[in-house]
């Protein structure tokens, strides 16, 4: 009988990146209206909207690493 052997840490970062991909087809995209209390933004119940879907594909399950490395346009990187 062969033993499990433990993924390593990028197999299993990989796994994560492909399944949240993946979810960004099958959940609806939507945004809730905020607003700011204390110092901090916060939704506003009931103010849910539907917005248009941006579903992730392959060059953006691989670019992901790099994008969450270097960062880009929209973000910073770390």
């Amino acid at each position: 009988m062969k033993k499990f052997k433990m993924p390593t840490s990028f197999t299993v970062l990989f796994l994560i990146i492909i399944v949240v991909a993946a979810l960004t087809w099958a959940i609806p995209a939507g945004k809730y209206k905020t607003t700011e209390l204390h110092g901090r933004n916060v939704s506003v119940p009931g103010t849910y909207q539907v917005v248009e879907a941006t579903p992730q594909g392959i060059w953006d399950i691989i670019a992901a690493p790099v994008r969450g490395i270097v960062g880009s346009g929209d973000t910073e990187g770390s």
